[in-house]
């Protein structure tokens, strides 16, 4: 074999070990611990977890409302003349048939009540002196008749004439409180003119709209919860009092009162946020709602066996409520249920459970009494 044989041979043979070397390298590399799962060259997914848990849940909506009266009175002035009176003030208490003002352009009026006062006391006497005379035979009977016609109608003259002194004095119609004033003193005012206005306090109740889509689901007694800008910092319970029957054509909302318990410092105008309970459930079995991801069209979750195999489950949703939603078929209590990293699932594939407890970013006690429901 000459010289330059065997130099190739060499160099054909070098290269044959450089290359068993490397392979063993990279053989040696993949079989370290951590590299590949469970050291065949399949990488784990990290997830956190959470468990289903049996809680109380309720669908709810947050609106916003005004404290209103359901009774208000609006006095008018039932004839044209200028005040002559006007004793009350926006904030007075008044009682029924107080005064609340007199207008002048009353002394023709006067003269007529006067008159037929006079001319009723003057029929009267008649009647009674022509009884005695029928009942001595003197007058006949058709003469009594005739005599108590015209007390009959000497009444009936006075009672119009007082009805219409009345016009001139307008008067509470029940106990109430002075909300608006709109006239003066000396002040000169039309018939019908606005002249004060009245709200009955223990009519006050929260008005509200709720929506067409939730307006059929609206129960009487239903419990809400109540925070009002005048009074910050506290909640205050309250119960649906009356819905009304029709819904709004133009705002496609229904109206509802409610009625808020305890005695509390209210007036018209004030402003509410509330959150209406439709619908409430005190032992839905639940998880968070980042658990469930959609799969075509149906809502999935992946349970962690025990194993730590991941396993594709469809459910079927309820009520959603401070970030849970109930889960009505599909999913038994504690059992674990992926809450991220749903991108790097496949239905069967081990996975790694980063936070055994609730998962990142979901927090372990929301509370079923708060928050804004929704139905998926």
């Amino acid at each position: 074999m000459t010289d330059q044989a065997v130099a190739r041979r060499q160099t054909v043979m070098g290269a044959k070990w450089a290359v068993a070397i490397l392979l063993a390298l990279l053989l040696a590399g993949c079989s370290k611990p951590g590299a590949g799962g469970e050291g065949k060259g399949k990488q784990q997914s990290s997830v956190n977890a959470a468990t289903a848990e049996v809680r109380a849940l309720a669908h709810r909506l947050e609106l916003t409302g005004t404290i209103e009266a359901t009774r208000v009175a609006r006095m008018a002035s039932p004839v044209e003349g200028p005040v002559i009176a006007f004793p009350v003030r926006e904030g007075d208490e008044v009682k029924p048939g107080q005064l609340l003002a007199r207008l002048g352009r009353a002394r023709g009026d006067d003269a007529v009540a006067a008159s037929a006062k006079a001319e009723l006391e003057r029929q009267e006497q008649d009647l009674s002196r022509i009884e005695k005379l029928v009942k001595t035979g003197a007058f006949p009977g058709e003469k009594l008749d005739e005599a108590r016609v015209k007390v009959t109608e000497a009444q009936a003259r006075l009672a119009r004439a007082l009805e219409r002194l009345g016009d001139y004095r307008v008067s509470a119609p029940w106990s109430g409180v002075v909300s608006k004033v709109h006239v003066t003193q000396g002040e000169f005012v039309s018939a019908h003119a606005i002249l004060v206005e009245l709200f009955q306090p223990e009519s006050l109740v929260l008005r509200f709209a709720v929506p067409e889509d939730s307006a059929a689901r609206v129960r009487s007694d239903a419990p809400i919860a109540v925070t009002l800008d005048a009074h910050p910092g506290a909640t205050f319970a309250a119960r649906v009092a009356r819905v009304y029957p029709d819904i709004d054509r133009r705002t496609h909302t229904r109206t509802v009162e409610a009625v808020i318990d305890g005695d509390i410092a209210l007036a018209p105008g004030m402003f509410a946020r509330l959150k209406l309970t439709l619908a409430s459930v005190p032992d839905a079995l639940t998880v968070p709602a980042g658990a469930v991801v959609r799969r075509g069209e149906s809502p999935v979750v992946y349970v962690i066996a025990s194993d730590g195999v991941a396993k594709q489950r469809k459910v079927e949703l309820g009520m959603e409520d401070e970030g849970r939603v109930q889960i009505v078929a599909g999913l038994e209590p504690g059992e674990r249920v992926a809450v991220g990293g749903h991108n790097r699932l496949r239905d069967g594939k081990k996975v790694r459970v980063a936070d055994a407890k609730e998962g990142k970013g979901h927090r372990a006690e929301p509370r079923a009494s708060e928050g804004k429901g929704k139905t998926r």
